[in-house]
């Protein structure tokens, strides 16, 4: 079973794809582009109801390689034209160390989004980009259930961890990759039963690495953060306008005075956040 979708959207143009074929079998597209925005999705049906990208063309200017709204929303205020696809890329981890893992991880999300986006030219790039909380040389990662992101929150009362966001940046047109590791510390409150079953309440924690948002209702538990909050949100902002501009993306002095126009274009077969 296959399909072909060929779609083309120009000024102010959006377009939404909701397909269901056969039992439990459903995707869903949604595309942004602004002026001169042209997207082709190629998507075939595979065993067991799984959908794949086969192939996607974008004339953006950065591809980046992650579902986040968060990342999404620090990109559209730096003012930085993108495309967003969701990364396809195996997580496993096993036999790399803790500290090493977001950036292992930022560069296979930006892989795996190269193998799918086709005939990129110079001047595209692919960002790859992961975030990792950690305390006590251990990895939090987004909780499975409720019960688990308690007892994250209840690890984290009155402590301070370590949160790690790295960055891979892909020139099309060579093999170089450009790559930052940034850390912040962040020291969370002394929680209460009732001020972590609260918050499991919100579902705010659902896809968020160590069980909380910095930038949502989970603000109201940290205490002190000692680095960019950008970079625990996860996406740091002065380190990545650094590496595009060591790239040769974009000059940041003219990223920081113009806060350019951004075009959409957000590409994603799941619910979940990469």
């Amino acid at each position: 079973m296959r399909m072909g979708i060929d779609m083309r959207m120009g000024i102010d143009m959006r377009m939404g794809v909701d397909m269901r074929i056969g039992v439990d079998m459903r995707i869903g597209v949604d595309m942004r582009t602004g002026v001169g925005g042209v997207c082709t999705v190629r998507l075939a049906g595979g065993v067991g109801g799984h959908i794949k990208v086969v192939s996607i063309e974008t004339d953006a200017p950065l591809i980046l390689a992650s579902t986040s709204p968060q990342r999404h929303a620090i990109l559209t205020k730096l003012g930085i034209p993108f495309a967003a696809i969701a990364p396809d890329a195996d997580e496993t981890t096993d036999g790399i160390a803790p500290r090493d893992t977001p950036l292992f991880l930022a560069r296979k999300k930006a892989h795996s989004v190269l193998e799918t986006v086709r005939h990129l030219g110079p001047g595209q790039f692919i960002l790859g980009a992961d975030t990792v909380v950690m305390l006590d040389d251990r990895i939090y990662g987004k909780p499975a259930n409720s019960a688990e992101a308690a007892a994250f929150l209840a690890a984290f009362s009155g402590r301070t961890h370590t949160v790690i966001t790295a960055l891979a940046l892909l020139a099309a047109d060579s093999d170089h990759v450009y790559e930052r590791r940034v850390e912040a510390r962040v020291t969370v409150k002394n929680l209460s039963a009732a001020d972590i079953a609260w918050y499991i309440d919100t579902d705010e924690w659902r896809g968020a690495a160590g069980g909380y948002r910095a930038q949502g209702q989970g603000a109201r538990f940290l205490a002190k953060i000692d680095g960019d909050e950008s970079t625990v949100i996860g996406l740091p902002e002065e380190p990545l306008i650094g590496l595009l501009d060591a790239a040769g993306f974009v000059n940041s002095d003219r990223l920081k005075s113009d806060r350019l126009k951004s075009d959409r274009l957000t590409i994603s077969t799941n619910k979940h956040e990469s």
